[in-house]
């Protein structure tokens, strides 16, 4: 090549500047699309539609989004206008301050424009690709993991495209609880207030023997849980489903295209193609990143590799999903009945809504494969010791039931969520919690990447944070329904006499819960606003407080935090952890401005040692100071 443009490669790796991956956003104008080249110190940004030029930042007809430049990054801003460093003649916009105004003539200013060409020498190979772009994100899948990934990244400005195979919502029930950290992410998605009227209460799990004698009980039944929702909430999977499509529908940057069969998907050149049949016809699609949110049987994970840990856990079940206007005087919560080839699993989880759960033989193929209504009724009946009540099955449906994650949860720009990142046993009511929690981590850093505040090292920690929770939820998932179908007489008489040991043991309740929720370790916590890694809350969540507004309903601190990172203090913060928190452009806020709940969140701070910590927008913490 020529002298200048190894010049330029020399000058890029003296000052470190990395050219990373492209995003592509909407201009305001009709049929245009702005590009925003980014980089890991500077970048320029320029709008595809020629004539919308501006000159020393005033505008000229387009009102395509500003790019703002804040320290090492580019990012959009909502004003609707070019920065005030103006553009050249097409649309390029230049550098603000000393690097492109008055200090032009400088040696400074020179090198700074070496910078600016050298980003731009590196953008200009991406143009054809970014143009390209039919989506910034396409996510695969319309299922509760979803909608919540678009809902959430449409809450951080980021525009998404849900294909979906089916047509509206699936009716049947399938996932029947989640737990208030699950409810907490609803309320940040925007679903949480549709679908608080169609959860039921309900006071943990307990596992019990054929005669229905407690071996071990679970208790989650606090109305105002860590996360500020009730511990444990039954439902029915499609009004879940109805409440995430509402928050959906009143997103402007989602679109839902129903009736889509998404064929392939494929990785090139730092883009996603997607191959998909729809109600027009086959057609290729283009993304920058594609989330698989579409099962087990996941095209996605097809294309990124099926590798799989498989914990080698087979069992097949018959879910029969029943109605009855008696009151069946069941426990509020879930039964899980340890007897061996005769399991079973019951619980109340709507007003004349019940579940039950029978295990199958692996090699019987009658009851469940058909439907079997009669054989269900039959079981029902003899659970409840009743033949005469009245009880109607709404549906029979068998499932084989695995424990299994994948090896890989990206490859470029794919990613996998839910089940088809990870298959979960649903003895303990985790399976579609975890798909939920998997949105949560990644469309924040998703929206930071596109958004050009952080390079794609940020989207590394999606799987390493993810992984040890998941991993953690299948063992336990598979313990316990190991633990359910133990056969012979010595062999259970022998575990279900420790049960009742572990049960007898103080704490062991907890035990369970603290074992699945492991705080986001060092792995996790690779970036720049961590410090001090000694304080115990450092990979912990923040709790949510909640208190009366003026009407008498319920206030939520997190409507405080709002969705970005948060520098909250009691005091002033120290200097250090101030300067991280400019960094990620955090928010202050001291202890004091969460009104009601300021005594509760002080006195949170100073159980676990703290006078400041840092708030990553899924409310982790992330870095903290201790008490001197």
């Amino acid at each position: 090549m020529g002298g200048g443009s190894s010049r330029t490669r020399r000058q890029l790796r003296r000052d470190r500047v990395r050219p990373v991956r492209h995003a592509v956003a909407p201009c305001r104008c009709p049929g245009h699309q702005r590009w925003l080249g980014r980089s890991a110190l500077r970048s320029a940004a320029w709008c595809s539609h020629r004539g919308c030029g501006v000159d020393g930042g005033q505008e000229r007809g387009c009102r395509a989004d500003r790019a703002v430049r804040h320290g090492n990054s580019v990012a959009l801003d909502p004003a609707g206008r070019h920065q005030a460093g103006g553009a050249d003649s097409v649309g390029r916009s230049r550098l603000p301050g000393p690097r492109g105004g008055a200090g032009e003539g400088t040696g400074r200013a020179r090198r700074g424009a070496w910078h600016q060409c050298g980003a731009e020498q590196a953008a200009e190979a991406h143009l054809r690709i970014a143009c390209a772009v039919s989506s910034q994100v396409v996510i695969v899948g319309a299922g509760p993991t979803g909608l919540t990934a678009a809902a959430l990244l449409a809450r951080y400005g980021i525009p998404s495209t849900i294909l979906e195979r089916r047509r509206g919502v699936y009716p049947l029930p399938r996932a029947v609880h989640i737990d208030d950290e699950v409810h907490r992410i609803l309320q940040v998605a925007g679903a949480a207030d549709d679908f608080g009227p169609h959860g039921r209460p309900a006071e943990g799990m307990r596992l019990v023997d054929a005669r229905m004698r407690v071996l071990m009980r679970f208790a989650r039944s606090s109305p105002n849980g860590h996360h500020g929702w009730r511990e444990s909430t039954m439902f029915d999977q499609p009004d879940l489903e109805r409440a995430l499509r509402g928050a959906v529908s009143r997103q402007r940057a989602v679109t839902v295209r129903e009736g889509v069969d998404v064929e392939s998907v494929e990785v090139g050149d730092g883009m996603a193609t997607l191959q998909v049949r729809g109600a027009r016809g086959p057609e290729v699609l283009t993304a920058q990143f594609v989330l698989g949110c579409d099962g087990a049987s996941s095209v996605v994970a097809s294309a990124i590799g099926q590798q799989a840990y498989d914990l080698g856990f087979r069992q097949r079940w018959l879910v029969v999903d029943v109605r009855s206007a008696a009151d069946l005087q069941m426990w509020p919560g879930v039964h899980q009945v340890c007897a061996g080839a005769q399991a079973s699993t019951f619980m109340r989880i709507g007003e004349d809504r019940y579940r039950w759960e029978f295990r199958l033989s692996d090699s019987d193929t009658g009851a469940g494969d058909d439907a079997d209504e009669e054989w269900a009724l039959r079981a029902v009946r003899a659970q409840l010791g009743d033949a005469d009540t009245d009880i109607q099955i709404l549906r029979t449906a068998s499932y084989r039931h695995a424990a299994r994650v994948a090896r890989h949860w990206r490859s470029g720009p794919l990613f996998v969520l839910g089940d088809a990142a990870h298959l979960t046993p649903p003895f303990i009511g985790q399976g579609l919690g975890a798909g939920q929690r998997d949105a949560m981590n990644l469309a924040w850093k998703l929206a930071a990447v596109i958004d050009g505040r952080a390079d794609e090292r940020l989207l590394h920690t999606y799987e390493s944070e993810r992984k040890p929770h998941v991993v953690r939820s299948v063992l336990a998932a598979t313990l316990v329904g190991t633990l359910m179908s133990v056969r012979g007489t010595a062999v259970q008489a022998a575990v279900h006499t420790a049960m009742r040991v572990v049960d007898s043991v103080p704490g062991a309740a907890s035990a369970g819960p603290a074992f699945i929720y492991p705080r986001v370790g060092r792995s996790g916590l690779r970036l720049r606003e961590r410090a001090r890694r000694q304080s115990r809350i450092v990979g912990r969540s923040v709790p949510q407080f909640t208190s009366a507004d003026e009407q008498g309903g319920p206030w939520r601190s997190d409507e405080i935090l709002g969705c970005g990172y948060v520098l909250l203090s009691d005091g002033r913060p120290d200097t250090g952890l101030a300067r991280r928190a400019r960094a990620v452009r955090a928010r202050q806020l001291d202890v004091g401005d969460f009104g009601s709940t300021a005594p509760a969140m002080r006195r949170w701070l100073h159980t676990n040692g703290a006078r400041a910590v840092l708030i990553r927008p899924d409310r982790v913490v992330c870095a903290a100071v201790p008490i001197a």
